[in-house]
């Protein structure tokens, strides 16, 4: 393996232990402080794209793509299956998401 290749799947694992502490951190934050778990997820957004991290399909269903909040189900964002797909709505902004 080239040094260049070993550094950046170093870089990698490094940016997907940062964003699993943000999603931790935006989860404990959210009662408190629901701008700053935005923010946390504003984060997220930015180190995935800087770094070419795709996020898990967990991640994704956790935060709302269009204003970007984070989702504490029940408390924000409405959950329901349809036709053995998982509906989420963000409760902020109405916009729908299926998966």
């Amino acid at each position: 393996m080239s040094r260049r290749q070993k550094k950046k799947e170093f870089v990698r694992d490094i940016v997907l232990q940062r964003i699993d502490r943000l999603f931790e951190e935006a989860f404990i934050e959210f009662p408190a402080n629901a701008q700053r778990s935005d923010r946390y997820v504003e984060l997220v957004q930015k180190l995935a794209t800087k770094h070419r991290v795709p996020l898990r399909k967990t991640y994704k269903m956790r935060f709302c793509r269009s204003c970007g909040a984070f989702f504490v189900y029940g408390a924000n964002a409405r959950v329901r299956i349809k036709d053995k797909r998982t509906v989420i709505t963000c409760l902020r902004c109405h916009d729908m998401r299926r998966y």
